[in-house]
């Protein structure tokens, strides 16, 4: 069985926020880049990286963008290892 890491809210917020360009967000981007697993990303870490989100009046339509790209990352990552 293929190694499944869970990847938690604050990773996302982290590597997406724009004024969070600090150490946080260099971690969390090159963490997320460098994973070699399949990724877990429970509904709730959805749920919770949109509110997050909205606290920070980013726009609805950038979140909706970003949870796509999350989505997709999730699932690329899923399909390149039962591949």
């Amino acid at each position: 069985m293929p190694d499944r890491i869970f990847v938690d809210t604050n990773i996302f917020i982290y590597a997406h926020l724009e004024e969070n360009r600090n150490y946080k967000n260099q971690i969390a981007s090159e963490l997320l880049n460098s994973l070699d697993a399949q990724l877990i990303v429970s509904v709730q870490v959805m749920n919770e990286y949109y509110n997050v989100m909205l606290r920070n009046k980013i726009e609805d339509e950038l979140i909706r963008e970003k949870l796509n790209i999350i989505a997709f990352f999730v699932y690329f990552h899923i399909r390149l290892r039962l591949s």
